[in-house]
């Protein structure tokens, strides 16, 4: 008798929230990332998978690598993970980084300290350059710090250039121009996660050595692409 009580209080629960739904209508996601995805995007991927044999998949495979290399504007390599934003990271730290070299992270918000974070885990030393979560990059404190490293340890600045957690834009031309001012070779590595195809982002003008960003924010996609160029 209880478990029939209770079968029928869930099933009249669950009619219940069906109502509501019909009643509000479309779902609209409306948060930092993962994004609302168009009908147009959800369409276009309402097709039948492409055998691997077929001479298509490459061309489309080579067309996505084209198209991100003119977002990206670098004439470089652009790669593809099957990732997270978190994956990119781990690609760029891995593959250019070896155990314990150093890692200067401006901070600007929760995202840079969990990039710092995240070097930490993959045994590189990070070091944040202090902010206040309230202001962007300080190009004259960067520029400062890689001064005083005259033996040049830091091996990269890592920058994001939009925090999604505190809304805050960085200006990349202006952090380059702190990293060439110090007269320092530290490598320039952009996460423009929340940024790339709402902000601009300009590798080949703008002297930065690589950046990475996924599919899921300004880019209305799916969740579950990384990407990562290198100039």
């Amino acid at each position: 008798m209880d478990r029939t009580v209770s079968n029928r209080a869930m099933s009249n629960r669950t009619m219940s929230n069906r109502a509501m739904s019909d009643r509000m209508g479309r779902d609209f996601l409306n948060i930092p990332g993962p994004t609302h995805i168009p009908d147009r995007v959800l369409n276009a991927m309402r097709q039948q998978s492409v055998d691997v044999t077929d001479p298509k998949l490459v061309e489309i495979g080579m067309s996505c690598l084209d198209d991100l290399k003119s977002l990206f504007r670098t004439d470089g390599r652009v790669f593809i993970y099957a990732s997270n934003g978190h994956g990119g990271w781990e690609a760029v730290l891995s593959n250019l980084f070896e155990p314990g070299e150093l890692v200067l992270v401006p901070e600007t918000g929760v995202f840079s300290n969990s990039w710092a974070d995240h070097a930490e885990a993959l045994d590189l030393t990070a070091e944040l350059l202090p902010g206040d979560w309230r202001h962007a990059m300080d190009p004259a404190a960067l520029e400062a710090r890689l001064r005083a490293d005259s033996g040049h340890a830091i091996k990269a600045v890592l920058a994001v250039q939009v925090d999604t957690a505190t809304g805050l834009a960085s200006d990349i031309p202006a952090v380059r121009a702190a990293i060439d001012a110090a007269g320092h070779p530290a490598l320039l590595i952009v996460d423009a996660i929340a940024a790339l195809g709402a902000t601009p982002l300009d590798m080949r003008a703008w002297g930065v050595n690589v950046a990475l960003g996924a599919s899921q924010k300004a880019l209305m996609g799916p969740p579950g692409l990384a990407f990562v160029a290198a100039d």
